[in-house]
């Protein structure tokens, strides 16, 4: 009888540690940082500033981080540059297939001029395939592929890192 209520109180234990540890308890253990280049605009709206920017995130959520970075401006007086997208556009999803990251927004609040469209696809493209497993990147709106974002510029076919970084002289540091 000691035996069988000894085997029982270790099962307890087990099992009470496993929950503990998959409802998030150990938050140390699930949260990982990464270095990343981000890609922002500068004051002036003509160039992007590459600024390498520590991202903490939970499980596999990096993108998504990364793109809710690029909704924020500057608040490090060592850097000077600007959001690259507005604080009212929504992402509803990034999934990450076969090497290319499916960047999802809603349709609502999705306005802007073409340098504004220019600046947003661009940063995003730029700040995604920093990360090892991206080459490329699909705009989606709605969850359907359509011809642009804001009007200007094709979203038809996937944009790689050469595709963004051909526009640019130099991309400042």
């Amino acid at each position: 009888m000691r035996k069988g209520l000894g085997v029982f109180f270790i099962i307890v234990f087990i099992l009470t540690s496993t929950v503990c540890y998959v409802s998030g308890d150990n938050k140390n253990e699930l949260t990982k940082k990464e270095k990343v280049n981000l890609y922002f605009s500068d004051k002036e709206t003509l160039n992007l500033l590459s600024i390498k920017t520590e991202v903490t995130y939970d499980g596999n959520s990096i993108e998504k981080k990364i793109v809710e970075k690029l909704k924020k401006d500057s608040k490090d007086k060592k850097y000077d540059y600007i959001r690259t997208i507005g604080p009212d556009i929504t992402l509803l999803s990034l999934e990450t297939r076969d090497g290319t990251a499916y960047v999802n927004f809603s349709s609502e609040n999705l306005n802007g001029g073409s340098a504004e469209e220019t600046l947003m696809i661009d940063s995003i493209v730029l700040s995604l395939t920093e990360l090892k497993h991206i080459s490329k990147v699909q705009f989606l709106i709605d969850g359907e592929i359509e011809e642009s974002l804001m009007g200007h510029i094709s979203i038809k076919e996937p944009f790689d890192r050469e595709d963004v970084t051909s526009k640019y002289k130099s991309i400042k540091n």
